[in-house]
């Protein structure tokens, strides 16, 4: 079984005619139909939706677009784009219960007009408390979006979906040990600065922002 994630875009209604006109569209939509399993992530949750609507020109001259229709969503895109940082907790996918990290960088507002549920519940906001429903999931959530980026990076999170996933695949949900992100990302950082320390003249270049 696969899983297709459509990540961010910084043109939601450009890249909506991309998909279009190359008959990925298509063929994303046919995969749904098949039982496939999608997750859209900001712009990629817009593109799931109905339709993406531009009435201010914010993203070019299309006053809106058709979505892939996969999710029960109309997004209308606004004139100041949200930028935070947010906790939130998981209540309709696995893990539910599971507190996740994150942020949002987005100009969408959008809006449910059908069946299914939201995926997390924001409680925190740059360190304000909140209570705002994020995403949404048809209701055997199969295909689903969020507006919070840095999802897979939450270990718990991360490791339910994939239990989800195996078990689907009936390979059972038994994952064994997995590595932190955390940890897997640290060490990449001290790799590179073992290249970097390796290949540059630090004393140089120091003199050099120093001067």
């Amino acid at each position: 079984m696969d899983v297709v994630i459509i990540p961010g875009t910084k043109n939601t209604i450009a890249d909506l005619g991309y998909l279009q006109q190359s008959g990925l569209a298509f063929r994303l939509q046919e995969y749904a139909r098949q039982g496939g399993h999608l997750i859209g992530v900001c712009g990629g949750y817009q593109i799931l939706g109905q339709v993406v609507k531009d009435p201010l020109g914010v993203e070019g001259a299309m006053p809106e677009a058709a979505g892939l229709g996969l999710l029960p969503i109309v997004t209308t895109m606004a004139g100041e784009k949200t930028t935070t940082q947010v906790e939130a907790r998981v209540v309709g996918l696995p893990g539910s219960g599971h507190s996740i990290k994150g942020y949002e960088i987005h100009m969408g507002i959008t809006e449910v007009v059908g069946p299914g549920q939201a995926v997390f519940e924001i409680y925190r906001r740059q360190g304000q408390a909140v209570q705002v429903p994020d995403g949404w999931a048809r209701p055997d959530q199969r295909i689903w979006g969020s507006y919070i980026h840095g999802l897979f990076d939450n270990d718990d999170f991360r490791r339910a979906l994939l239990q989800r996933f195996r078990t689907l695949k009936g390979l059972g949900a038994n994952l064994g040990s997995l590595p932190s992100f955390a940890t897997a990302v640290e060490a990449e950082f001290d790799r590179l600065a073992e290249i970097v320390r390796r290949h540059l003249d630090l004393s140089q270049l120091r003199a050099l922002i120093e001067n």
